[in-house]
């Protein structure tokens, strides 16, 4: 097979057969959704709250492969690796510090043509949020502080070692 622009790692494989191409859609946060209540007689409204929506991420591919019959065993790896019931980390190359956990959506229709195909992945991220790398934190004393610099809150995890009774 070619080798390809290797753009993403989904499930923690990267795929070869892959070459981006322009047009790729990634927002910059989480589709956000304003509730708000009007009251007569006063302008504009009150905030009631927030909503934040599921993240979508589109990704225009080429798929290359040797023939138009590898092409159709391609599209079935393709399926293997990118179809899932639970989501799954999904890391973009350009931004390989942030974690996107995600699920493919909807088909991959390819224009095909001679060894190659033209089509979109669209990606859903249920948890809309991307994620920083997991932090390691070795406490120097009985007490520390740990930084949080995103910007939504995260639950910590604490993994512990007992040393003595």
């Amino acid at each position: 097979m070619h080798k390809g622009g290797d753009i993403l790692i989904f499930n923690g494989i990267e795929k070869d057969y892959i070459v981006p191409l322009t047009g790729r859609r990634r927002s910059a946060w989480a589709p956000i959704s304003r509730n708000l209540i009007t009251v007569t007689g006063m302008p504009g409204a009150h905030l009631s709250h927030t909503d934040v929506q599921v993240r979508v991420i589109t990704v225009p591919v080429l798929v290359k492969a040797e023939n138009i019959s590898d092409l159709q065993k391609v599209k079935e790896d393709m399926a293997e690796w990118l179809v899932h019931d639970e989501p799954k980390e999904l890391i973009f190359k350009d931004e390989p510090d942030r974690i996107y956990y995600a699920l493919v959506d909807g088909e991959l229709e390819l224009d095909e043509m001679f060894s190659t195909g033209r089509g979109e992945i669209t990606f859903i991220c249920p948890d809309p949020y991307k994620y920083g790398l997991e932090k390691v934190v070795e406490p120097s004393s009985d007490t520390f502080i740990v930084e949080n610099p995103g910007t939504a809150e995260a639950k910590p995890i604490f993994e512990l070692e007992v040393l003595q009774d």
